[in-house]
């Protein structure tokens, strides 16, 4: 047989790169924007939650994301610290502390730099970790291994499991928001990382001069104010945006020069100005900002009041909400969503859900530059960001007399008169843990209770909940509790409840009774193992989310009757016992986001498995197809042949889902052949697909005529022996999209034909950039040629 340039497959890993006056207008605001009109008359306007809680206690993992294309004023400085960064001579291990007041761009600055294409050519690894404020050593050196994607596993040391991880490797990390009290542990931590490739660096973004000098092997790098015409620059950028040339505009842009001048070189006050202005309109309206007073006080704060002066009457109290969290935790879009519906923030629209509503609102102070981007979802939205410190100060400040943020040992709750409430529990605590007690009934709306990882909290619920009979939110998450008392049902008005990352091992009948619950978030309970039956009964319940829950084998009869479900995490089928059978997912047909259905091995018919009606879940965009349950072999003997039939025939009856389904996985199928579905024109929106330990299937589907995939994962299989032009499918052009291509642990695979067919060279993956093939060991090369894209 005739081979191609590549004679032998190298088995290759490919690192993964992975004042002291308050101003009266701003008095004005808060009683007309916050409290006065009880907002929208959709309900007693109750408390502004806050944050979430098991994104919360995690720092930022992500790659920092810039909003912007464009530097203002720091080119000089950008270039300079890459110089440092990548040139040749120096030191092994060095440290450059990028310091400066609040605003002057510090964040940007490394973002810039984080994402420069030398710099990315430079470093094999490169890793982003945002610190918050009372984060130790060790729960830093696992964001370290996480922003590295490396794995970890927890009972053992992180810092060992860090050095392990960067030992030989040139790295580059990004520590940003770096403050005094995390540098009492500088040198172990810094030791640690000394294990990496010479040439590694690490950037420090600070604001603590002190805390500069200690984490820097030079002189730490200061950033100065901007000049008027670099802040002009930004300015403009935001308050001209769209805006056609007139001599109207002219006129403004005088103005501006000036009002810009106030800014004192700072470029978060001339990004917040530029916004406001955005939506003024008029010479008289400009005029009016720069003869007011607030642009004369130098604390930048004044901007943000000016800012939030401009905020629409709706987004006011979703603003305040924000000051429930602690400085520098991470924001799920999401959960704030959740909470915002707990209390009745948002005003209706014809034909938009609530969840709908919450994404308009969270886009609107997006807009605002309150914060700061650190995750996207696929179709490039951000769904996690970080509230820069100064608007968060503003956010504490309108909403005093409502809000109250405390350590929990210093809260007295004979003094609390507020509504919304979020108590901070630390390493301070751990010695004597104090309990949480309200000796009266009181009109709380919110409790939010922030636990560090690792520390206790003693919660004595009972005295906790029977008191907080307005309760619409109550946040629990990352604490010890083990149980909840059957007082809770008292909680009528309850709308959130999360409990996710506790102890706790079941949920009782009386969270049944929560018939105005809209989300119960249970996800990463390890010791959960029963949800209670009466399910059914809570009509209103929206979001159940149960991710990380291994003990829970099955999920209570009447889920199907929650026909307002939008988000269901795991569905585990127990067709035989006491818990659900697939027609129970039948009317969920607003399931939205991921769905993950498990134990499908147990499914006897394909009657069955058609009864789910995978079809009609048209708001589905991943889904997992587990046949896990009695998908393994006893003693190493093959499953009976009856066996392999049913799970096909299981299979096929499974799909095809809807065409909106944008991701598919099939785990622990064990069916010879592939379903014909999976080929299928109406398929043509998947993007990626996985087909995970389906070990015996001996040919593949014609997956090259999906028209939109983007990524296929084919790993654990032992049936597979060629890769044909059957692959492509029979148009001229096969995969059209794919970029990358995944084969792994596919130990019989000898042969693939890379589109060659009688004599004839198909067009096949125009567009693979990444190619990854490991543990085939059989395969001895291509039929072909791999295409110029890789």
């Amino acid at each position: 047989m005739r081979r191609g340039n590549w004679h032998m497959i190298r088995q290759r890993r490919i690192g993964c790169i992975s004042s002291k006056t308050q101003p009266t207008a701003l008095k004005t605001y808060w009683t007309n924007g916050l409290r006065a009109e009880k907002y929208h008359k959709l309900g007693e306007m109750g408390a502004i939650p806050g944050e979430f809680k098991e994104v919360g206690n995690e720092e930022q993992k992500a790659t920092y994301l810039l909003n912007e294309t464009k530097i203002f004023g720091r080119e000089e400085d950008r270039d300079e610290i890459i110089k440092f960064l990548i040139r040749a001579s120096g030191p092994d291990f060095a440290t450059i502390a990028i310091v400066g007041p609040e605003g002057m761009g510090k964040t940007t600055l490394a973002g810039y730099i984080y994402n420069n294409v030398r710099v990315k050519t430079h470093f094999k690894k490169r890793m982003w970790v945002s610190l918050s404020s009372n984060i130790q050593v060790n729960r830093l050196a696992e964001n370290i291994i996480a922003a590295a994607d490396e794995t970890y596993n927890r009972p053992s040391d992180p810092l060992h499991c860090l050095h392990d991880a960067m030992r030989g490797k040139r790295f580059l990390l990004i520590l940003d928001n770096v403050w005094n009290e995390h540098i009492v542990r500088w040198d172990l931590l810094k030791a640690t990382l000394e294990g990496g490739a010479s040439g590694s660096r690490v950037v420090v973004t600070t604001r603590d001069q002190n805390a500069a000098v200690i984490t820097s092997t030079d002189h730490p790098y200061t950033l100065s104010s901007l000049s008027d015409e670099a802040c002009l620059s930004i300015f403009s950028s935001k308050a001209f945006h769209g805006r056609s040339e007139t001599s109207e505009l002219s006129t403004l842009k005088t103005i501006g020069k000036e009002i810009v001048k106030k800014c004192k070189g700072n470029p978060l006050a001339a990004e917040a100005v530029g916004n406001v202005m955005l939506f003024k309109r008029t010479e008289e309206e400009w005029l009016s900002v720069l003869q007011g007073e607030i642009l004369d006080v130098p604390d930048i704060t004044k901007a943000d009041i000016l800012s939030y002066d401009n905020y629409p009457s709706h987004l006011k109290p979703c603003f305040a909400y924000f000051s429930l969290f602690p400085k520098g935790h991470t924001l799920s879009r999401d959960v704030l969503i959740k909470l915002w519906m707990a209390q009745n923030f948002f005003i209706p629209r014809s034909g938009k859900e609530e969840e709908e509503i919450g994404r308009d609102y969270f886009n609107e102070l997006l807009r605002h530059s309150l914060f700061r981007e650190i995750k996207k979802d696929s179709d490039g939205r951000v769904i996690q960001c970080i509230m820069h410190d100064l608007p968060h100060m503003l956010a504490q400040f309108v909403a005093k007399g409502e809000f109250c943020t405390t350590e929990i040992e210093r809260f007295d709750s004979g003094l609390f008169q507020g509504r919304h409430l979020s108590l901070i529990v630390n390493n301070n605590n751990v010695a004597s843990p104090t309990p949480i007690r309200f000796p009266k009934p009181g009109n709380v709306r919110t409790l939010l209770v922030f636990s560090q990882a690792g520390v206790e909290v003693e919660l004595q619920l009972s005295h906790l909940i029977n008191p907080l009979i307005h309760l619409r939110a109550l946040d629990l998450s990352g604490t010890s509790i083990k149980w909840l008392p059957n007082s809770i049902e008292n909680l009528k008005l309850l709308r959130y409840l999360n409990l996710s990352g506790s102890c706790i091992e079941e949920v009782p009948k009386s969270v049944t009774s929560l018939r105005n619950l809209q989300t119960l978030n249970l996800n990463r309970c390890q010791r959960l193992h029963k949800l209670s039956k009466g399910i059914s009964k809570m009509v209103s319940l929206r979001h159940l989310e149960i991710e990380e829950t291994d003990k829970l084998v099955y999920l209570p009869k009447g889920i199907g009757q929650l026909s307002s479900l939008w988000t269901l995490s795991k569905f585990t089928v127990d067709e035989m016992g006491k818990g659900c059978k697939m027609g129970e997912l039948s009317n969920l047909n607003l399931l939205r986001g991921n769905l993950e259905m498990r134990n499908l091995g147990k499914v006897e018919r394909r009657e069955d498995a058609e009864s789910a009606e995978l079809k009609n879940k048209q708001f589905l965009r991943s889904l997992l197809l587990d046949f896990e349950s009695n998908a393994k072999e006893e003693d190493g003997t093959m499953l009976e042949n009856g066996e392999m039939k049913k799970m096909e025939s299981v299979l096929m009856g499974l799909g095809p889902p809807h065409a909106n389904l944008k991701e598919l996985k099939i785990c622990n199928y064990m069916g010879s052949v592939l379903p014909s579905w999976m080929e299928d024109s109406p398929f043509s929106s998947l993007v990626q697909l996985n087909l995970h330990s389906c070990r015996k299937f001996k040919q593949l589907p014609a997956l090259g005529k999906l028209p939109s995939l983007k990524i296929l994962k084919i790993q654990g299989n032992e049936g597979l022996e060629v890769v044909g032009h059957e692959f492509y499918g029979g148009s001229n052009t096969a995969f059209p999209s794919l970029k990358e291509l995944s084969f792994i642990s596919l130990t019989n695979w000898e042969e693939w034909n890379l589109g060659v067919e009688d004599g004839t060279t198909k067009k096949v993956m125009p567009s693979l950039q990444e190619l990854y093939i490991q543990d085939c060991p059989k395969l001895e090369g291509l039929l072909g040629h791999p295409p110029d894209s890789l």
